[in-house]
């Protein structure tokens, strides 16, 4: 059996089935992953006296930085369930579309 995202020189026939499959590994693994280094992030913790005394403007960049890294995962989070909702859409009218274009053999 071939694997059915591999599209062969010259062509060849994407079944929505392995669209199903990136959209599983985006909402399930990828998003899980995500959420644990959100997390992580979020609980990095430096309180004083972490930089020491003269170490104020190194806190100061430590928390921009964390701030900073929070919302970029956050709108990665986002950008990723926006595209697996695109993709489970894409999955319906491809189902759809196969059906709806499957000759039925008539008899002779």
């Amino acid at each position: 059996m071939t694997d059915m995202t591999t599209v062969p020189a010259g062509g060849g026939h994407v079944q929505y089935e392995a669209i199903e499959r990136a959209e599983g590994q985006l909402s399930g693994p990828t998003m899980m992953q995500l959420n644990r280094v959100k997390e992580g992030v979020g609980a990095i913790e430096i309180s004083f006296p972490g930089f020491g005394v003269i170490g104020g403007s190194l806190a100061g960049s430590h928390s921009a930085t964390k701030r900073a890294t929070q919302e970029k995962l956050e709108k990665s989070a986002a950008k990723l369930t926006e595209f697996s909702e695109r993709l489970k859409k894409t999955i319906k009218q491809w189902q759809a579309a196969d059906e709806a274009s499957t000759i039925e053999e008539v008899p002779r």
